[in-house]
């Protein structure tokens, strides 16, 4: 989508190279941002898997919000940054010798395209964590969904509307919609451990769990059925 971005404001009329150029400043800006949600994302990865591999789905589900946290105090944070000094940032590229249109737009595509870049972070690392908890086919499917369908599909429908702010628009919108964030906010971890635990089955007694309920052995058997996670045993560690 990036490409297509490109051919769109190399084509404006009054933009054309200027265009481009400013572009080619606001990208690995964009990269910082998401470099640094990918370090959180990774660093987490690891430690979510070996807690879901000893059966700890809470540890993990913990792991995952705690870096959750800090991916958004980071890009807010950089958010922050390029917001608020888009000008100066510009003028570290040599914008002082530049073109007002260079300028402009360059401001202009700053406080558009990285006004999303929480979320754009946060998807980044929602995409590593979903990897981390087996779930790799569908992490790529949704993130097929936010770089193909949304990505380019915003880059070459907004601009039938808003012209070259269509252009700007695709990216906060596509990360606005990302369903990567849904699928990891879906993930209850089962009381008993991770994805793989053991259960046993005993008849319901009152106060338990309603929604531990076997429905379908109940209905077997006649009689209601409890599938009742099996917390795991270690045992004790001597030095």
């Amino acid at each position: 989508y990036n490409i297509v971005d490109q051919i769109f404001i190399a084509n404006a009329d009054y933009l054309g190279s200027y265009g481009n150029a400013a572009n080619t400043v606001v990208f690995p800006l964009t990269v910082i941002a998401l470099a640094v949600a990918v370090m959180i994302g990774d660093g987490c990865c690891a430690f979510v898997s070996i807690s879901l591999g000893k059966q700890e789905a809470g540890t993990a589900k913990q792991s995952v919000g705690n870096a959750v946290v800090m991916t958004v105090i980071s890009s807010l944070a950089l958010t922050a940054v390029y917001l608020l000094f888009p000008g100066q940032i510009v003028a570290l590229f040599g914008a002082a010798n530049e073109s007002a249109y260079y300028t402009q737009f360059a401001v202009r595509a700053f406080r558009t395209y990285l006004c999303m870049m929480i979320f754009a972070c946060v998807n980044k690392a929602c995409f590593i964590f979903l990897q981390a908890m087996g779930k790799a086919a569908a992490s790529t499917a949704l993130s097929m969904i936010r770089e193909v369908i949304f990505g380019v599909g915003f880059a070459l429908v907004l601009p039938l509307w808003f012209g070259l702010d269509g252009v700007l628009y695709s990216m906060p919108v596509s990360d606005l919609l990302d369903p990567q964030r849904i699928e990891l906010g879906s993930w209850v971890p089962k009381p008993g451990g991770g994805f793989s635990e053991n259960h046993e089955h005993r008849l319901y007694r009152s106060g338990d769990n309603l929604n531990q309920l076997h429905w379908k052995l109940s209905a077997k058997v006649g009689d209601l059925i409890l599938r009742e996670p099996m917390e795991p045993v270690r045992g004790a560690v001597l030095l």
